[in-house]
């Protein structure tokens, strides 16, 4: 399948994002940020982060 002309690969990225959000929340790795020695804050933190790189990739886009 062919992309379309002007296609920079934009949704590479938020292919490649999206895993990273889920491989951060939804497997083995979440424990780390819900352990008991860890601050209350850590998992809006991670969640965060992860939302201002989607601001960031979407600001990239033409």
């Amino acid at each position: 399948m062919r992309r379309p002309e002007g296609d920079d690969g934009n949704g590479d990225h938020t292919v490649v994002l999206f895993l990273l959000a889920a491989g951060a929340l939804l497997s083995p790795a979440l424990q780390l940020w819900v352990a008991p020695g860890m601050p209350w804050w850590t998992l809006y933190a991670v969640w965060g982060a992860i939302i201002a790189a989607a601001a960031l990739l979407q600001r990239r886009a033409p």
